[in-house]
């Protein structure tokens, strides 16, 4: 072989040689390989859970400064006296709940973790009370519970007995004196309530009053009405609010007696409404309204004045009309009718014919007409009758236009 087949050989050979290799090179070395990508497959799984671990350790950190802001204050005393005097703010005072007592019960303690207090809570209200109560309880975020409540209707009355006992817990580490945490997505009061009043969960539903109907009515201008209107209720228990929804300016409702009374002074002609409502105070609330018209009108012209009488004279101290009697009716020499008037005191006699005028004391007139026992004669612009044996001061006044 020359120097140049020689080369030759020798590079086929070195490729022979590390082809043989590379082909042989897994198979001797395939576990080794196996080991090592378990082992990191580990050590990615392992650092994975520290992660997860370290995490979670930040999450228990944030936790547990949440719980020990809403937690009761750490100091024992303190914490039982705090809490108990918010519960006597929140049933009594806020809630308005009556026969209030809240006793201090049980406490046990997780050495090291958290000590627990309970409370036993009574009282006495209506469902709106109660329901109040619980809303200013919940809307509290301390790490409190309600874990007894019962509710008992009271015979022949709306209000219900409460019975309830509490739980709440101080962690250690918590602050000595701070303000309830209050929870904002407990929501408004109005919110919390309506569902609950909407019904009444113990007993059928309530029944609406029944106003009874007014009719329309007339009224005069400047001349002060009146109407009355009264409700009734098939529930024994409700209690009736009349209310004045719409009206004119300066009408004035007054309730005595069960009985609604809607006073006003019209200003001016027109057609105005009245919309009257009673409300019960059952659950839900009930109303019946009516509307009631009335129509103004100017009063009429005033009817002319007459004038006043004359003012009669006063009488004399010593009245001789008083002593002037009629003593007779004679028919005269001329053939006329003729009476005799006698004053007792001083025997004056007068004697008079139809027409003619006489004078005693107070009394001053003129025959009008002259009749078998009576006469009728005219004094002062009024016309008086007068019968034998009678004093001219009991002359009896005769109606007008007789």
């Amino acid at each position: 072989m020359n120097r140049r087949e020689k080369i030759l050989a020798g590079a086929v050979g070195l490729m022979l040689v590390a082809g043989a290799a590379f082909m042989l090179w897994p198979k001797s070395n395939g576990g080794f390989f196996a080991v090592r990508v378990g082992k990191i497959k580990r050590l990615e799984r392992d650092i994975s859970e520290l992660k997860k671990g370290i995490v979670a350790g930040r999450l228990a950190g944030q936790k547990l400064t949440d719980y020990r802001e809403r937690s009761l204050p750490g100091d024992r005393d303190k914490a039982r006296f705090e809490y108990q005097r918010w519960l006597f703010d929140i049933v009594e005072r806020e809630s308005g709940l009556d026969q209030v007592v809240i006793k201090p019960g049980g406490e046990s303690e997780r050495k090291g973790v958290y000590r627990r207090y309970t409370f036993a809570v009574a009282g006495q209200g209506r469902l709106e009370k109660v329901a109040t109560l619980l809303h200013h309880f919940y809307q509290v975020d301390w790490l409190h519970r309600v874990t007894m409540l019962r509710l008992q209707p009271m015979k022949n009355s709306k209000e219900i007995k409460l019975t309830m006992t509490i739980e709440a817990l101080a962690l250690p580490g918590a602050p000595e004196s701070a303000a309830p945490p209050v929870d904002p997505s407990r929501g408004q009061m109005e919110d919390y309530l309506e569902p609950i009043l909407a019904r009444n969960l113990f007993g059928r539903r309530n029944r609406s009053p029944q106003l009874a109907r007014v009719s329309s009515t007339r009224g005069e201008t400047k001349k002060s009405l009146s109407f009355s209107a009264a409700a009734k209720d098939a529930d024994p228990l409700d209690t009736i609010t009349y209310l004045l929804e719409q009206a004119p300016e300066g009408a004035r409702l007054t309730v005595a007696e069960g009985q609604a009374r809607i006073s006003w002074t019209p200003p001016a002609p027109g057609e105005y409404e009245f919309t009257l409502a009673a409300a019960d105070d059952g659950l839900p609330v009930e109303v019946d309204r009516q509307t009631v018209k009335i129509v103004v009108a100017d009063p009429p012209p005033p009817r002319p004045t007459p004038p006043p009488p004359k003012p009669t004279p006063p009488k004399p101290a010593f009245d001789t009309a008083e002593h002037t009697v009629l003593t007779t009716i004679v028919r005269g020499g001329d053939g006329r009718q003729q009476i005799w008037l006698l004053e007792r005191t001083s025997d004056k006699l007068v004697k008079c014919y139809e027409g003619d005028a006489f004078e005693f004391g107070s009394v001053a007139g003129v025959v009008e007409s002259i009749h078998p026992k009576e006469i009728v004669f005219q004094a002062s612009d009024r016309r008086f009758l007068l019968g034998v044996g009678e004093t001219l001061a009991n002359a009896e006044m005769l109606p007008i236009g007789l």
